[in-house]
């Protein structure tokens, strides 16, 4: 597939940071798209949200909020995933991104997914479950009016990693851990947006000051004492060519995840020859969404995100 390229000039507004996203893309530069009020206003009348459950029962329970646009179906589905170390957050940090996403005439469900205490929840756990939504989801598209073929995932910090492991590791069914009451079905997104993830996890990778606990909370060992299970858990290590277009997003000045993550990753999907675009923001640190919460706030991050989606989830 093609790579694409461009740089980004400075004197973006830097748009407010979503709660709690504490650990969650760069690599062939692009320029941000310079469509402004590419965002459209919220619908009159909002659209019914939809809970359900999907793994687990009782309070283990794990549930994802769906939102569909008005309008006649089936819809194309962006799946959204929260940030939070992979200890911390909940689905609802991404209620209002998913109301925005279907302002744009898109379908979207913001997930749950286990958080991890480096003990007795550990990977895949919080993968498997994600991948379990998107089964779930594929599985009901008829009823509930998605494009089984027109699935994305947008995700944030360790959200971030989690869509890029949907990316890239869809097919590896070692990442299922058998919770999950779906078993058949495909886990794949067509297209993947992924803002300031950790992509390497393997030693000696550098990924950002303090990652280290957060990888060894994820992974239940230090990434030294199991490199093997350090790289399973990595996206860059499953890059290949089937692999669906990927959007980078990172802020230059990052001090969680540095943006040298998304560099390699981009020069990976580059290398095997699948589409990649990097966005990459000079005044951003960690910690950004989507949509402008004000009208007079920059749209550049929404107007790339909204433009990608568009041109890798082409209408049917």
């Amino acid at each position: 597939m093609r790579s694409y390229g461009f740089r980004i000039g400075t004197g973006f507004v830097v748009l407010a940071a979503l709660t709690s996203l504490a650990f969650g893309p760069g690599s062939v530069r692009m320029r941000a798209r310079a469509v402004q009020h590419c965002v459209a206003p919220p619908p009159r009348h909002a659209a019914h949200v939809q809970r359900m459950r999907f793994a687990g029962s009782g309070r283990s329970a794990l549930a994802l909020d769906l939102m569909v646009p008005a309008g006649p179906g089936p819809h194309p589905l962006v799946v959204l995933v929260h940030g939070g170390a992979w200890r911390r957050g909940r689905r609802g940090y991404m209620s209002s991104t998913m109301r925005a996403f279907a302002a744009q005439g898109y379908a979207a469900a913001t997930v749950d997914y286990r958080l991890v205490d480096g003990h007795r929840t550990v990977f895949p756990g919080p993968v498997s479950d994600v991948r379990c939504a998107v089964r779930t989801l594929r599985a009901r598209a008829g009823e509930l009016g998605l494009d089984p073929h027109r699935f994305a995932a947008v995700g944030f910090s360790a959200g971030g990693h989690l869509v890029a492991m949907l990316g890239t590791a869809s097919d590896r069914s070692e990442l299922d851990d058998g919770t999950c009451p779906i078993r058949e079905g495909s886990a794949a997104v067509q297209s993947v947006a992924s803002f300031y993830g950790p992509y390497d996890l393997r030693p000696p990778a550098r990924v950002g000051p303090g990652a280290d606990q957060a990888i060894r909370a994820l992974l239940g060992v230090s990434r030294q004492r199991d490199p093997l299970r350090a790289a399973l858990a990595s996206p860059i290590a499953h890059v290949d060519s089937s692999d669906p277009p990927m959007l980078l997003v990172h802020g230059v000045r990052d001090r969680i995840v540095e943006v040298d993550q998304s560099r390699q990753m981009g020069r990976a999907l580059a290398a095997a020859g699948v589409r990649v675009e990097s966005l990459e923001l000079p005044r951003h640190q960690h910690g950004f969404g989507v949509f402008p919460r004000r009208v007079t706030d920059d749209e550049q991050v929404a107007c790339s995100t909204l433009s990608f989606l568009r041109e890798t989830l082409p209408h049917r």
